[in-house]
């Protein structure tokens, strides 16, 4: 309760840093505007990342040699 107490006092007036994300008119403005000849495994990403295909972990564990073309 003490431990509690203390880290209730120390976090006031602590401001949370809310992380960027994009907008779904910035995914759809990258998926069809990028060039597909040195980009093509980061949309193959995004994609794979956006429908849901792999849990948390999977998708952070992801190399390129995972990835068949």
């Amino acid at each position: 309760m003490k431990l509690q107490a203390l880290l209730k006092r120390q976090s006031e007036g602590h401001r949370l840093k809310k992380g960027k994300t994009f907008t779904p008119e910035e995914l759809n403005k990258f998926l069809k505007e990028a060039p597909d000849h040195p980009v093509p495994l980061t949309k193959v990403a995004l994609i794979v990342g956006l429908m849901g295909a792999c849990r948390t972990n999977e998708s952070h564990s992801m190399k390129i040699e995972d990835i068949e073309d």
